[in-house]
């Protein structure tokens, strides 16, 4: 019997008392430049100042006199880069009340704050184009995409284009659980996420249109190949009420140019992002980000991988077993050498593929669509006495554990659930599909449990005639768990994230063809009157001003003048408001007298925009010991092993090393500030 934890308690109560948004309101030392005059108001409202982009000139590039392109080759452009995610915010998707032993901050209003950062918080952007055609896909460390974040984003990115995208972008999220809060725009996706905050949404919003409009930049021509593969060890059944089932496919599709270098990667594999904890106060890309990054370091150029989920909803994050690292790392926590073993199976397998088992794509044409329907009780056939929640309802099943299957026991009682208000459910629903040449993709608005999933994918190799049919879910919009009705009256946790009940799964299934339909054949009449983009969050909550920092910027804590493999390396320093920026450190080598930043292996900077370093931050005085503090001290940390539990490319040789600090911060003003740790070294020899 699976036993329902401490979030399904906190969702009931957060439910209960929740009635909508929140309206309320060397050197150790470094100069700085500082504006005059600075004041941190950073307006909701303020837009970036880039020129409009001309949809012409962005897809006429790059035509030069090799006569295997044509205008109707695919291009690809490709960005990634930091998300606006201060640490301080939530993380999102355990449902984690703050009580007064737990972290907080002026960013969080109900949940704990987060300290640290294990991987930063990333969008990866690729922007596809084939003759008048093109496509935006948006990956985001996040556990979902709510329809209002879709359709928010499409409306910016068409007020910075001047062009419609409403029928090609695709925003998909990789379910992380120690992605950032507070982003989520409607009533029932707060309870995992805290209160909306649109001051800080904007922010985050602006930063994601600024990278989809570096990938559609200079898209390039790209050839196409697809591999499959599997990982059973990187992710296991988490859901004990139905029958065994387990599909471990990983698709693996290479892009690149025409000279043979390799220029991004997708994969599609189901496995969710909850290794970490809600406890340990960590953003993090999580699982799903390790797979992703643990690829990338073993490639031999920088190449953006992206994954994209597939049928995550029962799949949880596997424990796999891979080679030791001796001498071990005592030091490093050991929920993160799992995610480094998850991210090490993977690539294990994922570059085998790409070595050996990839097959062209030879007709690369690009299509997409992206339909709305309705979506709510009455449309589903429900007689009353099986579902009387017309208005929705969530928590069904009293709060009973159930039996795992095959096991004695008295089932749940499904009918007993938590009613919603009217309107507190959104009566509309989305789907998209696209496809690249044979391969087709088809998106599922929150998290299909297996079964689901693979039924789905019979229906678009059925409609579309391929063998190489692809889900991505938790992307579009999010309904919470996505399954069948016989699998919702067996109860546990999953049936009580279903917001239109039993039948909710099906009905989505049901009006997968028509999608699929609309796809191949843009005549193809729609049974069903398409529904309109969902409104623009309100305002929510209030703005942030900038606290200054008491101290000028300086090295508090030196490192170790000596390490060896098995240890960590830390340094501490003054730096500013979280709010400013996540400083980026740099690891420097000194070779032949001279400082330079260290690269990696597969040629990307050495720092902590990566999984490599973490990055942790203690505040004097705290926000838990008073709100209303005028200057404050901001005490950054950064953590490094001089070698991994798990096996790296880039764990560190004998040699002379330093950490580099570059940040923000203000004081009378805000202005930048660069800082150098004090030397030290490497050594083999203990």
């Amino acid at each position: 019997m699976r036993q329902k934890g401490m979030a399904y308690w906190v969702l009931l109560m957060l439910l209960m008392a929740c009635s909508g948004n929140s309206a309320s309101d060397p050197k150790d030392t470094a100069d700085f430049d500082g504006d005059t005059g600075f004041v941190d108001e950073r307006s909701p409202d303020t837009q970036s100042d880039s020129g409009e982009l001309d949809g012409a000139d962005l897809k006429s590039d790059g035509l030069d006199e090799d006569s295997t392109v044509t205008p109707d080759s695919l291009r690809l452009g490709v960005a990634t880069g930091r998300c606006f995610v201060p640490i301080g915010v939530p993380s999102a998707g355990y449902s984690q009340a703050a009580g007064p032993e737990h972290p907080h901050s002026p960013f969080t209003e109900a949940m704990s704050a987060t300290i640290k950062e294990q991987s930063p918080i990333q969008a990866k952007v690729a922007y596809l184009t084939w003759g008048d055609k093109e496509l935006l896909l948006v990956r985001l460390d996040k556990i979902g995409i709510p329809m209002e974040t879709h359709d928010e984003f499409v409306r910016r990115l068409e007020s910075r284009t001047g062009r419609s995208w409403e029928q090609n972008v695709i925003l998909a999220a990789n379910h992380s659980h120690q992605g950032p809060g507070r982003v989520w725009e409607d009533l029932t996706g707060e309870f995992a996420n805290d209160s909306f905050w649109s001051f800080y949404y904007n922010l985050y919003m602006d930063r994601l249109v600024d990278l989809a409009l570096e990938a559609m930049d200079d898209p390039q021509p790209v050839n196409v190949e697809i591999g499959r593969t599997q990982c059973p060890d990187c992710h296991s059944d988490g859901r004990c009420e139905n029958p065994d089932i387990k599909d471990s496919r990983l698709w693996v599709i290479s892009f690149s140019s025409l000279d043979g270098a390799l220029r991004a990667v997708w994969l599609n594999f189901p496995i969710h992002g909850t290794v970490l904890g809600w406890e340990s106060y960590t953003l993090s890309t999580e699982a799903p980000g390790m797979i992703e990054q643990k690829l990338e370091e073993r490639l031999d150029s920088p190449v953006d991988v992206f994954l994209l989920q597939s049928w995550g909803g029962d799949m949880g994050p596997g424990d796999p077993i891979v080679e030791a690292v001796v001498p071990a790392n005592p030091e490093w926590p050991e929920k993160y050498n799992r995610l480094e073993r998850i991210g090490q199976a993977a690539s294990d397998v994922v570059l085998q593929t790409l070595e050996s088992e990839m097959t062209p794509v030879l007709d690369t044409e690009l299509d997409s669509v992206t339909v709305r329907f309705p979506f709510h009780s009455d449309l589903m056939g429900y007689d009353t006495a099986v579902w009387p929640y017309t208005t929705g309802a969530l928590l069904c099943g009293d709060g009973s554990d159930a039996p795992c299957y095959g096991e004695d026991g008295d089932p749940p009682n499904m009918l007993g659930c938590l009613p919603m208000p009217a309107g507190a459910i959104p009566s509309d629903c989305i789907l998209s599909a696209f496809r690249i040449g044979t391969i087709a993709f088809l998106t599922l608005p929150g998290e299909p449990l297996t079964q689901l999933g693979l039924d789905a994918v019979a229906m678009v190799e059925e409609e579309l005639d391929t063998d190489t049919a692809l889900i991505v879910g938790y992307s579009q919009d999010h309904w919470g768990y996505l399954l069948h009705e016989e699998d919702f009256w067996r109860g546990g946790y999953e049936p009580t994230i279903t917001m239109w009940g039993p039948k909710q799964g099906d009905f989505l299934l049901e009006q997968v063809p028509h999608v699929l339909r609309k796809l191949a054949d843009p005549s193809y009449e729609l049974p069903f009157e398409l529904q309109p983009p969902r409104k623009t969050p309100g305002p929510a909550g209030k703005s942030y001003k900038t606290v200054p920092s008491t101290s000028k910027p300086a090295v508090m804590q030196q490192p170790d003048a000596q390490v060896h493999p098995g240890q960590d390396v830390n340094a501490t320093w003054i730096g500013g408001d979280p709010w400013l920026e996540t400083p980026i450190v740099t690891l420097q080598h000194l070779d032949a007298e001279e400082w330079s930043d260290l690269l990696r292996s597969c040629g990307r900077p050495f720092n902590n925009n990566s999984y490599l370093m973490e990055t942790s931050l203690a505040i004097d005085p705290s926000y838990d010991d008073t709100d209303e503090a005028q200057q404050r001290e901001f005490l950054w940390t950064v953590s490094l092993p001089v070698s991994r539990n798990v096996t790296c490319p880039d764990d560190l040789k004998p040699g002379t090393y330093r950490f580099k600090f570059v940040g923000k911060v203000l004081r009378t003003s805000e202005g930048s500030y660069e800082l150098f740790s004090q030397p030290f070294e490497v050594t083999f020899e203990q």
